[in-house]
């Protein structure tokens, strides 16, 4: 395992503690967390977990637009970034 996916790895599992102790505080940092989480996940070429996260980044993005919308509609692009390159990377077989 590569020292950035290890470290992404550690740091979703820090912002989710984060969000266990102050739910309303840390969302946004989790869902850029596990964005990047995504990113590094594809890099390592993991390309079955890379879309997984970068679906949860889309979630978690989506839940703080519908409840923030000035404050992080714009912000739903990111996590679509490694789910759109993991797609474009699949063989024809889809694996």
């Amino acid at each position: 395992m590569s020292i950035a996916l290890a470290t992404a790895e550690e740091a979703v599992k820090l912002h989710h503690e984060l969000v266990t102790l102050n739910r309303d505080a840390y969302p946004p940092n989790l869902a850029i967390a596990i964005n990047n989480l995504a990113i590094d996940r594809r890099d390592a070429g993991h390309h079955i977990e890379a879309p997984a996260a970068a679906q949860e980044a889309i979630d978690r993005t989506r839940e703080l637009a519908l409840n923030e919308p000035n404050r992080f509609a714009d912000a739903l692009a990111a996590p679509l970034t490694p789910c759109l390159i993991s797609s474009q990377n699949k063989t024809p077989d889809g694996v």
